[in-house]
């Protein structure tokens, strides 16, 4: 009995070790959908920095994001996290029934895929309120939200950049192309991986469209050998973003844990060695701690037998 009590002390402790920071709130779009995020702003009202709107895809959650969430933190950003109409928490219709995505129709440019770019208005329109101008704002979404944070962007020219890990031409009819063309010239940077081969002419295919529309000077690319979607979000790319939100340039392209094939800027690469060795510690302490958990409550079950 003692053992378990301790056990269950320890797993607390760690799950409080690594809580994250971002208070929970509700925002109303201007269709009337109630949604929850998490919202963390270190900034005071003087500050000025880089704000993360994180978009989750299909079938997820604002925690899609954790371990990216607590990098942010950790270098000292601000973030909103969404849980987009249907999904997470954010399950109260307009008419205040509760209703997830499993009821939305995939097609159709009217359907609720495509209206959650009201989502990110409505964020955009929260964070506003709370003086975090767009300007300031890096929309950063995952395949479908790595589609709508494109199309939410082309619709509002303020918005200082968006951040696409394996955007795709079609993701339950909201579409990538025409948004890109009509993206303007920011910064964008696109993420993904080279093993599906689908996947990868599709993500060729926009960069092209980006490059041609945005011009090759903003827009920026990594490769990865695996991974989609938040599961790119490695500690290397970590170490990516970090660099890019502070220069929005890096070497041309990377694969992970191979040398680069075009090195532009030899500071931007040591900046980035440096973030992934932090990012690697940080997941390294974090497993440690998770196998621990793991460690005492295999030995309290076998204590029980």
């Amino acid at each position: 009995m003692k053992q378990a009590v301790f056990s269950a002390i320890i797993f607390l402790f760690a799950a409080n070790s690594f809580a994250l920071k971002g208070k929970h709130v509700f925002i109303t779009t201007d269709d009337n959908w109630t949604l929850h995020a998490l919202y963390h702003n270190p900034y005071s009202d003087s500050q000025e920095g880089d704000f993360f709107l994180l978009i989750h895809t299909q079938r997820k959650n604002l925690y899609e994001f954790s371990h990216f969430m607590r990098q942010i933190e950790k270098r000292g950003y601000g973030y909103l996290a969404l849980d987009l109409r249907g999904h997470g928490k954010s399950l109260t219709a307009p008419n205040g029934s509760t209703t997830t995505y499993k009821t939305f129709r995939t097609g159709g440019i009217d359907n609720q895929y495509n209206k959650m770019t009201r989502d990110i208005d409505a964020a955009v329109k929260f964070l506003r309120e709370h003086q975090i101008e767009e300007k300031r704002i890096i929309l950063m979404g995952t395949i479908l939200g790595a589609n709508l944070a494109i199309k939410a962007a082309a619709i509002n020219q303020n918005i200082g950049g968006v951040i696409a890990l394996t955007p795709i031409l079609n993701a339950n009819d909201v579409r990538s192309v025409n948004p890109l063309r009509a993206y303007g010239k920011r910064p964008i940077f696109l993420i993904s991986s080279a093993r599906g081969k689908r996947q990868y002419k599709e993500f060729q295919l926009l960069n092209d469209i980006a490059k041609t529309r945005s011009g090759k000077e903003n827009v920026t690319v990594s490769i990865q050998k695996r991974g989609v979607g938040a599961k790119l979000l490695n500690s290397y790319t970590i170490g990516q973003i970090f660099v890019w939100v502070k220069n929005f340039k890096l070497p041309t392209v990377y694969i992970k844990k191979e040398q680069p094939k075009e090195i532009e800027n030899a500071e931007i690469s040591g900046e980035i060695e440096k973030d992934i060795q932090e990012t690697e510690s940080f997941f390294a302490r974090e497993n440690a701690d998770k196998e621990n958990e793991i460690s005492d409550e295999t030995e309290t079950e076998d204590e029980g037998q």
